[in-house]
């Protein structure tokens, strides 16, 4: 494999994106320039929020006629954007990806959900958050979900349950699998 300029590359990256942090990692034989996301500001339930963060990395459908906007949005082409600049720059090949860092709260919100759904009509769901390398927003994941349930329903009364003391709509990316969490 070949040395690349990681210093350099880390620096130009700050200038392209100064408001993100950025790292470089090695994975099977290939670099991959990292952004690293502040989990916190991303998340509603933390004190450490900062919408204008969150709306870099995940812009928000506004309005009906910004659908096909949002639908059509590609969590990596944020970073995609910053890798192509760099590897023209520097004549270099990277892959892109996410890194996560600042979520030891998120525990505390996992175990409260899964608490409240033990005790609720939903006994039978599991329940994690999930981090991918191709999407800045967590995934909020119900396991053993219903097919015939309304997934936009159930968290609406999952954050009545939990007293709206804990927001996952249009917070997380809340996904259902009909099997069960291994």
């Amino acid at each position: 494999m070949e040395n690349i300029p990681v210093r350099a590359i880390l620096s130009y990256a700050q200038l392209l994106k100064p408001e993100f942090e950025f790292k470089i990692e090695t994975h099977h034989d290939k670099y991959y320039l990292m952004l690293v996301v502040d989990v916190a500001k991303t998340d509603k339930n933390n004190s450490e929020y900062d919408e204008k963060y969150t709306l870099i990395l995940r812009p928000l459908k506004e309005s009906s006629d910004d659908s096909f906007r949002f639908f059509t949005h590609r969590p990596l082409d944020l970073i995609d954007e910053v890798t192509k600049k760099i590897q023209s720059f520097f004549n270099v090949k990277l892959e892109s990806a996410y890194s996560f860092k600042n979520y030891n709260y998120i525990d505390t919100i996992e175990e409260q959900i899964r608490s409240v759904l033990k005790n609720s009509l939903y006994p039978n769901v599991e329940f994690e958050f999930n981090a991918q390398s191709d999407n800045p927003i967590l995934e909020a994941r119900f396991y053993n979900w219903d097919k015939g349930k309304d997934g936009g329903f159930f968290i609406d009364e999952l954050e009545k349950l939990l007293n709206n003391k804990i927001v996952l709509r249009d917070n997380y990316r809340n996904t259902f699998a009909f099997y069960s969490k291994k």
